[in-house]
This record gives C-alpha cells, sequence and structure tokens, in this order.
C-alpha cells in the first residue's frame, strides 16, 4: 500500500476515533443531564411532600396544655332568653333585660353579627349574641389575661377558621361559615377564658385547644338559626337539619 493511501487511512480512522469520542461524551452528558434532572425533580416532590406534611401536622398540633391542665368549670346551660318573643332583634343602643350568663349565651341582639375572627377590641355584646344564634362559638377572654393565653386564643382562632374555609360543608357541599370569634370581655367569672354557644357556657384557667375542641364538638352548629356546621361528628345539627333546608347567613330573621 502506498504511503499516501496508508495517510488517508489513518486520517479516516482518527476522524472515526474522534467523532466515536464525542458520540460517547454526547451521550455521557445526556445521562448526566437527564440524572439531574431526575433528582431535582425527587428533591421538589420531596420537599412538597414534606411541606404539606408540616403543614398538616402545624393544623392538627395542640395548642396551649392539656385538657387535663386547663382548669375547666362544668358546662353549664342556661334558659333561652328568647322564648316566646315575637322578634329576637333590637335596635342598636336600644335597652334590653340582662343577660342570664356571663359573658351571654343567648338573648336579644341586633340584626347584624359580627364577622368571625379574632378580635383586639371588644365588640359590642349585642352584635356577638347573634353569632351565637347562628351556631357559632366565641372564645371570650379576660383583657388582663397574658399576651401568650391571648396570642394562642387568636392562632387557634385564625387556625380553625381557616381550616373550616377550606373544607366543604357536609350538608351542602359548599363553603362552610367560619365557625369563631375571639373577643375580650370584661366579666368572665372564674377563669380566664370563656367559651360560648347557644345557651352554652364553659370557663377555663389557662388556654388549651383540646378544651375548646371538646366544646365545639358537643355544641358547635346546635342553635335556632344553625348556620355552623357540626365539628368532628359529634352531637351535631345534621339530625334535624336536611341539605335542602339549609338556611342563608344573608337571610336572617
Amino acid at each position: 500500500m502506498s504511503k499516501k493511501l496508508e495517510d488517508k487511512r489513518a486520517r479516516r480512522l482518527e476522524q472515526e476515533r474522534r467523532k466515536a469520542a464525542q458520540q460517547r461524551e454526547a451521550r455521557r452528558r445526556t445521562l448526566l443531564t437527564a440524572g439531574i434532572a431526575v433528582l431535582v425533580a425527587a428533591l421538589v416532590v420531596f420537599l412538597i411532600i414534606s411541606e404539606r406534611q408540616g403543614e398538616r401536622t402545624a393544623q392538627n398540633e395542640p395548642i396551649g396544655v392539656s385538657l387535663a391542665q386547663a382548669g375547666c368549670t362544668d358546662v353549664q346551660s342556661f334558659a333561652d332568653q328568647t322564648q316566646g318573643l315575637e322578634s329576637s332583634h333590637i335596635e342598636v343602643g336600644s335597652p334590653h333585660e340582662p343577660y342570664n350568663s356571663s359573658p351571654p349565651s343567648s338573648g336579644v341582639h341586633y340584626a347584624q353579627q359580627a364577622a368571625p375572627g379574632f378580635y383586639p377590641a371588644a365588640l359590642p355584646v349585642e352584635q356577638v349574641v347573634h353569632n351565637l344564634e347562628h351556631g357559632q362559638v366565641v372564645v371570650w377572654y379576660s383583657p388582663d389575661a397574658s399576651e401568650e393565653t391571648i396570642s394562642m386564643i387568636e392562632d387557634y382562632v385564625e387556625r380553625e377558621n381557616d381550616k373550616a374555609a377550606r373544607t366543604p360543608d357536609p350538608r351542602s357541599g359548599e363553603s362552610q361559615l367560619e365557625p369563631l370569634l375571639g373577643v375580650p370581655y370584661n366579666d368572665i367569672q372564674d377563669g380566664t377564658y370563656a367559651m360560648t354557644t347557644w345557651t352554652n357556657l364553659q370557663t377555663c384557667d389557662r388556654f388549651s385547644s383540646a378544651a375548646v375542641d371538646e366544646f365545639r364538638t358537643q355544641f358547635q352548629g346546635l342553635a335556632p338559626e344553625q348556620f355552623a356546621a357540626p365539628f368532628r361528628g359529634g352531637p351535631t345539627a345534621l339530625e334535624t337539619l336536611a341539605p335542602t333546608e339549609q338556611p342563608s347567613p344573608e337571610a336572617s330573621p
């Protein structure tokens, strides 16, 4: 074979070698890129799952002390002060008979209820009583309570209202009415805070989400106007309120 043909063959072999090497390097880079993409995707999924698990844990994490440490009184039940009245609504500022519990648990009230949520300043009790008529739960706290206690009540009210707002009402499948209010009140008997629903009252010394949960399980949604959904499947308004009979807060008499 001539020198010229040998050189040509050598150049061709070198080109093929380089091409094969480039192809191997391209495949290596492709595999490396794909591997990195898979690892990144797996990390993102892991972080999302961890975040959601953390959120679920936080949403159900106890706030405050245990039920046994809360120092709660027995639940007190009071007569419905609206029985026999043609209307339970009064004009703003109108005088009325004293409420039969402190904080109030039923009675005449203003036509406009308060929005659910936590309040750092007091509301007219006649406005909040309307919320009780809707089956909502009011956590009344002493303005003299510690900052820690007040902060825990605020955290609980906001957390539970947010959970309710994202959970369909089992009676209709539509959005729930947020069930809780946190309101300061100056005349709480035998405790730092009190919980009321329509005709029911309980006071506690130390804040316990477990204590509020237990009270809600018994009484939330049980009221003349059952707008608030029952809580956690305890004694509920479902037995007396069919889906087609569910009222609308805007149509409150």
